[in-house]
């Protein structure tokens, strides 16, 4: 079981307890949380030590407003203050989807001595206002499921096919929940959702030289097909993303030393 915090956001770390442990800050997508990142951190990174938070309007972290990049960012900043001491810095960042969007951010306002490298698993932001509006509105038109069975199926079929049941049920179990009306929906505050729609569609982002981490391991920048063909209602599960990419950022994980040289 992870150790878990819950100030300023719900954090999930997984992995020994060592400054001389290689520290990763992996920050989940839209509609995700923290213990996405569990499967990864505990069956291929035994040596790395893995903070995932829950962001803000997910999982158990606060969902009261504001939702912007901003307010992300210094959640995200206590979270590395707390969790990752300055013997164990620089450290690495991954993001996928809507986490990516905040990792670049995040990477720019530490600087480099702070963030050695990135890597970007279908990182969204840049995206079209038409079509970030087309998907908000659709989302919070199918919100929520009349039974968990339901929301195992839908979940089947927008981007999960191939995840083994193990990872579905525990997904179904951490993050379903009863909701008010007699439905059940995930464990997402959807007004935060939809703000997060709005902010992938500001303009796109990257460190400035002069901040810009040593290393980079992006992934081909491709959210909007990506969304289209695994989530036709727009829920970003992103399993079948993080599955094909997790040999990118276990490798990657695993080789960087923070105390080599800079690449």
């Amino acid at each position: 079981m992870p150790t878990t915090s819950r100030a300023p956001l719900t954090t999930y770390v997984f992995g020994p307890d060592t400054t001389e442990t290689p520290h990763v800050l992996a920050v989940h997508g839209l509609t995700g949380h923290g213990r996405r990142w569990e499967s990864l951190a505990t069956e291929n990174l035994h040596d790395v030590r893995v903070i995932a938070p829950d962001l803000i309007g997910h999982g158990h972290s606060p969902w009261v407003p504001p939702w912007s990049f901003e307010q992300h960012l210094d959640a995200l900043t206590a979270v590395v203050d707390e969790h990752i001491p300055t013997s164990a810095r620089p450290f690495v960042i991954v993001g996928h989807s809507f986490g990516g969007a905040l990792a670049v951010r995040l990477a720019e306002r530490l600087g480099r001595d702070v963030v050695r490298g990135l890597v970007l698993l279908d990182p969204a932001q840049g995206l079209d206002p038409h079509w970030a509006l087309e998907v908000a509105t659709d989302s919070l038109a199918h919100w929520d499921y009349p039974d968990a069975d339901t929301a195992r199926a839908t979940k089947r079929e927008e981007g999960w096919a191939e995840v083994p049941d193990r990872l579905l049920t525990a997904e179904i179990d951490t993050h379903l929940i009863d909701l008010d009306n007699g439905r059940v929906g995930w464990r997402v505050c959807a007004p935060a959702a939809a703000a997060a729609w709005s902010e992938m569609a500001r303009d796109p982002v990257l460190p400035r030289p002069g901040s810009r981490p040593r290393s980079w391991s992006p992934t081909a920048s491709t959210h909007r097909s990506s969304v289209r063909r695994f989530s036709r209602r727009a829920r970003s599960s992103g399993a079948t993303t993080w599955r094909s990419c997790t040999p990118t950022a276990d490798t990657w994980c695993r080789s960087w030393n923070p105390r080599s040289p800079p690449m």
